[in-house]
């Protein structure tokens, strides 16, 4: 058997894949992400939030486009001091699932980012 001439999915369809994937992340997570990103005070990653929902919006958005905003989220959550999550969690409409929200989306964020990265070095 040649591996070679193998074709069971093509590059193309596995970056799609992906872009469907955080497509579908962020129809079910944008509010609660910009919120987040609201209650954290970060207006960069707010506006990133907003610019993600519109590049899910196009046919054929750009992949760097959208790891770049992903990337702001995910920078926001990641600075925000120990201390002023635990002041927010207790003057916020979190209260109390502020840090929970920061571990959950962080991560979360990075995975979907570097999973868009890999399949266009790969197209």
């Amino acid at each position: 058997m040649n591996v070679h001439n193998r074709t069971d999915t093509s590059r193309a369809d596995i970056l799609e894949a992906n872009i469907e994937d955080a497509r579908a992340f962020f129809d079910q997570h944008s509010l609660t992400l910009w919120d987040l990103c609201d209650c954290i005070g970060d207006l960069d990653a707010r506006e990133a939030v907003e610019d993600l929902t519109g590049l899910f919006n196009e046919r054929s958005p750009a992949i760097d486009t959208i790891v770049r905003a992903i990337n702001q989220i995910v920078l926001a959550l990641v600075t925000v001091p120990f201390a002023v999550v635990e002041v927010l969690e207790r003057e916020t409409r979190l209260s109390g699932g502020l840090g929970n929200a920061i571990k959950h989306y962080g991560p979360r964020l990075a995975d979907v980012s570097t999973h868009l990265l890999r399949a266009s070095y790969r197209s």
